[in-house]
């Protein structure tokens, strides 16, 4: 986060999320130093500002926000009658670099909140293929998910977003139409990342990981 001085925050398997300081720590203190402010999966966590709201997840897609010591829940739901969202087990969330009380987070649609959470609209459609999962894709997380989510900090409304099967989508409009842009990359792949470039508006990159197809390969693409 910003505060001063800034403390760090990450998600650990079966251990929640964990905030703790970045100043050096004497021996054996670490311990007694962190902090506890998610249960389950820990997964993304984004803290905009001076760590005052925090925005949390853990598998599929429960997330919250941590704000004035209190935690709400705002995991978005689908509509009567419509499909429903597809989480991913580790959920992406993202604060905008332009303004932190705007989110984004992914399920099988971009969705974005204006207020923190406490509402969330969709701008995009179904950006998965729709397809069925191969039976070394089955298990018991949903497949057809968006993985990775980004906007770029050079332009507002620049989006990125990738999927569990390697799709990798653009737009440039705050979400009201978006463009695949995954031609020339490995199918069937698990797009881990999309990261915009902080120097030229340009510039993308994604990573991808082939471990559910019993590979242990590491791709980096530059776009």
């Amino acid at each position: 986060d910003n505060a001063e001085p800034f403390r760090v925050y990450g998600g650990l398997q079966d251990n929640g999320v964990k905030r703790g300081p970045a100043t050096p720590l004497k021996p054996n203190q670490a311990a007694d130093s962190w902090s506890v402010l998610y249960g389950g999966d820990g997964g993304f966590v984004v803290a905009p500002r001076d760590g005052s709201t925090v925005y949390l997840e853990r598998q599929f897609g429960f997330m919250s926000r941590l704000e004035g010591g209190k935690r709400k829940l705002i995991r978005p739901a689908h509509k009567l009658k419509e499909t429903p969202y597809r989480f991913n087990w580790m959920t992406p969330i993202v604060a905008s670099p332009h303004s932190p009380d705007i989110v984004y987070t992914g399920t099988q649609k971009v969705l974005r909140s204006l207020d923190k959470g406490e509402t969330w609209t969709e701008i995009s459609g179904d950006l998965s293929s729709g397809r069925k999962p191969f039976i070394g894709e089955r298990g018991d997380v949903p497949f057809g998910t968006i993985s990775a989510l980004a906007e770029s900090p050079r332009r507002f409304g620049l989006l990125y977003a990738g999927t569990d099967e390697g799709r990798v989508w653009v737009s440039r409009d705050g979400g009201f139409a978006w463009t695949e842009c995954a031609k020339g990359l490995p199918a069937g792949r698990w797009v881990s990342r999309v990261e915009p470039s902080r120097h030229a508006e340009g510039t993308v990159y994604a990573t991808f990981t082939a471990y559910r197809n019993d590979t242990t390969e590491a791709l980096v693409y530059k776009s």
